[in-house]
């Protein structure tokens, strides 16, 4: 719309230019017409008429004006009218819309230094396991919760109680999975169905938020743009999602454009991204509310720092090594001012490749890609940690201290708040587990099978200490 009215006040602007200058060629060409009007001959007038100011009829007869007179010195008032200061060409709408995003660093500069690859290193490392209860099912629990422990038994749920002991929990729903956030204080989870009166014959569906209160009823909320409705759209080609905020609420924002962002039922204000280089493709919240940007431009992709000014920008952003194709994943606020990310790269972490490489019989080939975990921590700023190969964390937990831990398949592992990581030895003999932090980050618990009874056990979640050498 801004650019068609640009363009359109642009053309109308030289209108009004050659509308203005319109006084100037009529004057002009009765200039000519007076200078170039021929006079009568006095020898040919007649004795009996008076002097010539008694008969100025003749003088300027009809038919002394012909239209060629007139029209003769036309062009050459035309030519260069008054063509001094010629308009600015008008904006094609490609110029008007490649015009930098005013949040954006108008110039940007050089490239920035390359974030370099930390090589995988790792310690072996034993801790404490307690065992807290011995249920009579397995307890699988719910790792995508940020903080807070809920776990399925077979078709129960359970929670651990006020007295620190395993226990059922009663909904006045069946929540669907995922559930996200902090369990029981800020939990949610998205319900869906399909849309009322869609004749389009593309199985539309709607969304809605559902936020735990009291710790047992699911309450709808209103979404932000939905038109105070609790059901919502979220869109086909250009669509919006909801993500559990690292701080308060759910975040629900355009994930193409990163618009029209807005926090649902949160104690904090809607994140401001501030200024960068190169086009948002997502985002980082810190649990005091910095924001940290991953963007991308012809050059590269970037993991950009808070900032409000260009210099900053520059200071403070780094180049993500490989080029493009990176996606990124789980999301955690380690401390008040520090982040992680899962980070993929490959042929398919970005959606506009193809999900594997292609043999020439038309069968898929190996997957090529690499897995990281990116952070962000104030003193270091940014680093870059290649997992094993073959390594794709399914869960990711911040401590209270600012520490990191992982679970991938049966691997456990610590990053502690020195940036070392280490390989947890689990329980002897526990085998499928599952991982959850306790709503104050201050103990993991771990559920699993060993000997095919269930247990669940806890170790301490800020800076285990050894138990023996080795770690």
């Amino acid at each position: 719309m801004t650019a068609v009215i640009e363009m359109g006040g642009a053309r109308l602007l030289a209108c009004m230019r050659i509308r203005d200058l319109c006084p100037a060629l009529l004057v002009g060409a009765l200039a000519a017409c007076t200078s170039t009007e021929p006079q009568p001959d006095p020898a040919s007038v007649p004795d009996a008429v008076p002097a010539a100011p008694a008969v100025p009829a003749p003088a300027v007869p009809t038919t002394a004006v012909p239209t060629p007179s007139v029209s003769a010195p036309t062009p050459t008032v035309r030519t260069p009218a008054v063509p001094a200061p010629a308009p600015t060409p008008e904006p094609t709408l490609d110029e008007l819309l490649a015009e930098p995003d005013p949040l954006r660093v108008v110039d940007p500069g050089a490239v920035p230094p390359e974030l370099p690859i930390q090589p995988w290193s790792s310690t072996p490392h034993t801790t404490s396991w307690t065992l807290r209860a011995e249920p009579d099912q397995a307890v699988v629990l719910v790792g995508e919760l940020h903080a807070g422990v809920l776990g399925r038994k077979g078709e129960a749920w359970v929670q651990i109680g006020a007295d620190g002991q395993l226990a059922d929990v009663a909904m006045d729903r069946a929540p669907k999975l995922p559930i996200v956030g902090v369990w029981p204080s800020d939990a949610w989870f998205v319900d869906e169905r399909p849309m009322k009166d869609d004749d389009s014959g593309m199985g539309l569906g709607e969304i809605r938020l559902m936020k735990l209160r009291d710790g047992r009823r699911w309450v709808p909320q209103v979404s932000c743009g939905s038109g105070g409705e609790q059901w919502f759209h979220p869109g086909t080609s250009d669509w919006y999602e909801p993500h559990a905020s690292v701080r308060s609420g759910m975040l629900v924002y355009n994930v193409e454009s990163f618009s029209d962002l807005c926090r649902v039922a949160g104690r904090h204000d809607e994140p401001d991204f501030g200024r960068h280089r190169g086009r948002v493709v997502d985002f980082l919240e810190t649990g005091k509310g910095e924001i940290y940007l991953l963007t991308s431009d012809a050059d590269g992709m970037y993991a950009v720092a808070q900032c409000s000014d260009d210099d900053c920008v520059r200071a403070n952003t780094r180049k993500l090594p490989l080029q493009h194709d990176w996606s990124f994943r789980r999301k955690v606020a380690r401390g008040k001012h520090a982040v992680s990310v899962i980070a993929t790269h490959g042929v398919h972490a970005n959606h506009s490749r193809m999900a594997k490489e292609r043999k020439e019989d038309g069968e898929p080939g190996p997957s090529i890609e690499r897995e990281f975990v990116l952070h962000y921590r104030s003193k270091a700023g940014w680093l870059l940690d290649e997992l094993p190969a073959g390594e794709r964390p399914n869960g990711m937990w911040a401590s209270e201290e600012g520490g990191l831990w992982t679970l991938t398949g049966e691997r456990l592992r610590w990053r502690d708040t020195d940036s070392v990581w280490h390989d947890v030895a689990l329980p002897d003999g526990l085998q499928t587990p599952s991982v959850a932090l306790g709503e104050d980050r201050k103990q993991v618990w771990l559920s699993g099978v060993v000997d095919g009874a269930p247990k669940l056990f806890t170790t301490e979640a800020n800076a285990p200490k050894p138990t023996n050498a080795g770690g």
